[in-house]
Order: structure tokens, then C-alpha cells, then sequence
């Protein structure tokens, strides 16, 4: 399982790792922030780049 992960996971370029990292990462905190403003951290996420 873990290496099939891996193995998907080369496949993309740096770029869309990242993307699919943010993705993940608002998926994961939209579930558990939802009181705190998911957009708060959203636009921090944005205003970093």
C-alpha cells in the first residue's frame, strides 16, 4: 500500500505536489477549524505566497 503511495506520488512534478499538499491540508482543517474561519487561514495561506 505504502509503496504504491510513493509510487503515484513521483509521478508528479514539484508544482502539483504542492497543490495537492494545500488541498489536503484545507480538506483537514475546513473539517477541524470550521468555528475558527477556514477563509482566516485560507487567505493567510494565500497571502504566504
Amino acid at each position: 500500500m505504502y509503496y504504491t503511495i510513493t509510487s503515484y506520488w513521483r509521478r508528479f512534478d514539484k508544482k502539483q505536489q504542492t497543490i495537492i499538499l494545500l488541498v489536503f491540508l484545507v480538506i483537514l482543517w475546513s473539517m477541524n477549524f470550521m468555528d475558527y474561519g477556514i477563509f482566516r487561514i485560507f487567505n493567510l495561506i494565500v497571502s504566504s505566497f
